[in-house]
Order: structure tokens, then sequence, then C-alpha cells
């Protein structure tokens, strides 16, 4: 099976050709929020494949976004797609949860977390992909504090407002003075600068709670973190405060794990 596999992100919309497990084409382009149907489906008309896969960042539920709160014009919607192929859409984390578990099949109880834009997540239970009424995984709106910042899922104090990239630069800019992405306070961090490391380790503070929050309700075996904040893994890994005996591990895949789990999913169905 040739397969055309999309990860349609708050910031970026990443694509690829997926055949027996190997990404043998991959780009990626700014997401055109505005009109993500026109942006997909000309995307398609470029290739020749047999089977379309498609993660949302979202609640998707039978294959229609119900909720995006990083791409906010996409709202109860199914994408209008000009093709004749066989098309699956599922969460976007869902399906990089899917994809590292082609790498980790020796665990049956595997977390996905993506953190990126936002903060998304995958559960794997027992071997099988746990959806719950359908749109179960959405730890990035786990509350830790009802009192904390707004969300732009309307709610307050959801980790994903205080560990998601289009969160944090506001924090670091308020104690710090200054507004950086992700890449330039790994860079600062492992050059010794005292503030980027502070920063990290607030950072590893919350991820820590949210941790050690998912393995009081599911006890996974292995926590795998991905996303493009994910590069500053070796730096934040380190002052993790875990409570629970769990593996805890950076992507394998990197950027290509949900075109690999989109893979998956259009294999065998989960």
């Amino acid at each position: 099976m040739k397969a055309l596999c999309f990860d349609v992100g708050g910031t970026y919309l990443k694509y690829g050709i997926v055949e027996n497990y190997e990404v043998i084409y991959f780009n990626k382009e700014r997401t055109n929020k505005e009109n993500v149907d026109e942006q997909i489906n000309n995307i398609i008309n470029n290739f020749e494949v047999s089977a379309i896969a498609i993660g949302f960042a979202g609640i998707v539920k039978n294959n229609k976004v119900l909720f995006a709160p990083n791409v906010k014009t996409f709202q109860e919607k199914e994408l209008k797609l000009k093709t004749d192929k066989k098309v699956i859409i599922d969460n976007d984390a869902n399906l990089f949860t899917l994809g590292e578990y082609t790498k980790l099949k020796n665990y049956k109880n595997v977390i996905g977390i993506t953190i990126g834009t936002g903060v998304g997540g995958g559960i794997i239970i027992n071997g099988n992909l746990y959806r719950g009424n359908g749109g179960a995984g959405e730890i990035g709106h786990i509350t830790i504090d009802p009192n904390g910042p707004i969300c732009n899922c309307g709610n307050f104090g959801c980790i994903e407002a205080y560990i998601g990239e289009d969160y944090f630069p506001r924090y670091f800019e308020s104690i710090f003075k200054k507004r950086l992405k992700a890449k330039e306070l790994f860079e600062l961090a492992k050059n010794g600068d005292l503030n980027a490391l502070e920063f990290w380790k607030w950072f590893s503070d919350k991820l820590s709670i949210l941790i050690n929050n998912l393995c009081n309700i599911f006890d996974p075996d292995v926590i795998v973190i991905g996303g493009g904040v994910s590069n500053a893994f070796e730096i934040f890994s380190n002052y993790l405060k875990l409570k629970h005996n769990v593996i805890i591990k950076k992507s394998e895949l990197g950027e290509y794990a949900s075109l690999i789990g989109g893979y998956e999913l259009l294999k065998y169905g989960y």
C-alpha cells in the first residue's frame, strides 16, 4: 500500500508518502487556517496513491472534526475532499502514538504526548487505541489550576496553556523580558544560560504534573513525548519529578510519527 498521510497542526501542515512503513517523500508548509480543505486538496492532486490518512489537531469523531482549538475556523465540519480514494481522519496525537507504537510493540500500554503549538495525547491500552466515546486523549485540556491562564479551548488553567508553544513564550517574556521560541530557549539552555535553564525547570514541573496524573489513571509502561518542543527533551527530561516507575522516551520517529501512524491506522484499523 502506498498512502498519502497528513499531520495538520496549528502551525504546520506536514505530509508525506508512506509505503511499507517508510516515508519515501516528506514536506511541510504553514497551515492555511482559513481554507484547510483547499490546501489539502491541492496536495492530494499532486500524488497517485491508494489511500489517504489525515491527522487533525482537535477532537475528531467519525471522520468529522468537532473541535479544533488551534484552527478555530474549522469546527463541526467535514473536510471536503475531492478524491475517490479511501480516506480516514483521526486526531493527530492518536496517529503520533500509533506511529511510535510501531516501534514499541513489546509494550502494551503506551501514552503519547505531543507538545507543539498545543498539547495532544494518545492512549494505547492492552495494544488497542483507547477512544472512549470517540474523543478520548485530549490530555492538553486537563486542568492543573482553575485560576490559571485562559486556553484557546475557552477553559482556564489547562496544561496546554502552560507548556504549549503557543503560550509559554508569554510566560518567558513576563519573567525574563524576552519572547523566545522553544528552539531558542533550548540553545540558550545548552549553552548554560541560567534564565533558560530556569524556564525548562518550570516547564518540567508542569509536565511532571501531567505525567503523574496520567500514571495515576492509566499506569502505562511507556510515555513517549513528541512534537516540536520535544527537541529540548535532553534538557527538560533532567528536571522531571516522577512518582511512578514509567519509561519516558523521546519520539523515535520525529516528524514522521503521525504519518506512519496514519499508515498503521489505514492498514489495521484500531
